[in-house]
């Protein structure tokens, strides 16, 4: 943990650890990349519609200490995955994450340890990113990697309204 990073309490990283774990332990044979490719094979008509690229945590690290994320700021993810960033920043920043993801699968093994963990701060939605309303949120974050120019420019002009 870096210096620069809120003092979690035992309980926090007690959980984080369990969760992290369950997550690598779900996600063993079944790899997230080879479930984004049955996503995939959904929708023939479009190549490369979704291919799967998680953010490393060391990243959203930098970004909660280099833009200060604070306690109850309210953190959007567009294209969550299986949510292991947001169960980082929910337990060592205490932000209030929201992961909104296409692929249901995730969203719904996520939803599980949530409540299995009696978490309140991390909710994931199985949702169009396209129809998520950013009001609300001091915080939106997207890995873009997975996304063609025309998706981007959609959402860039969704920002600016």
């Amino acid at each position: 943990m870096s210096p620069n990073m809120t003092k979690a309490s035992s309980f926090d990283e007690f959980t984080w650890y369990n969760l992290d774990l369950k997550l690598k332990y779900y996600y063993k044979n079944l790899t997230p990349y080879k479930i984004s490719k049955e996503y995939q094979g959904e929708f023939p008509n479009k190549k490369h519609l979704y291919l799967y690229g998680e953010t490393p945590l060391d990243i959203y690290e930098k970004i909660a200490t280099k833009w200060l994320l604070k306690p109850n700021d309210r953190f959007l993810e567009l294209g969550s995955g299986i949510g292991r960033g947001g169960f980082f920043l929910s337990s060592f920043f205490y932000c209030r994450y929201v992961g909104v993801e296409w692929i249901e699968r995730y969203t719904k093994f996520a939803q599980n340890l949530k409540k299995m963990h009696r978490l309140e701060n991390v909710d994931f939605e199985c949702r169009d990113m396209y129809e998520i309303s950013f009001e609300n949120f001091d915080w939106i974050y997207l890995f873009g990697s997975c996304l063609k120019d025309p998706e981007i420019e959609k959402l860039c002009d969704k920002f600016s309204k």
